[in-house]
């Protein structure tokens, strides 16, 4: 499985309304309406935000997770304390997310 795939499969898991995908950068998609919504993943300096965060179809957790998953697409690493911490209770992202997550490490 590729890293995309494994990365869909990590979104679909606490975001399942939103798609993602590559086509000169990462795009994510949604529904507001009967209309799809697509925005490429931009950020500005570090931020872990979008330039288009008002009009983003989650909280900001999601956002930072999303941030998370292109960092990973483009290089990075998964930082599996984080993901970790969102499968808390107190913080709400579904246990297979964390499931996910591991099966992407290992996966290399």
């Amino acid at each position: 499985m590729t890293r995309l795939e494994h990365a869909q499969q990590i979104l679909a898991a606490f975001a399942p309304h939103v798609r993602l995908w590559q086509n000169r950068g990462y795009w994510f998609g949604w529904h507001v309406g009967g209309k799809v919504v697509r925005r490429r993943w931009q950020t500005r300096g570090e931020s872990d935000y979008p330039v288009w965060y008002s009009s983003r179809p989650f909280g900001g957790t999601a956002c930072v997770a999303c941030s998370a998953l292109v960092k990973w697409l483009r290089g990075g690493s998964l930082h599996l304390p984080f993901w970790e911490h969102v499968v808390r209770p107190e913080v709400g992202f579904p246990p297979a997310t964390l499931d996910r997550v591991k099966a992407a490490i290992a996966d290399g």
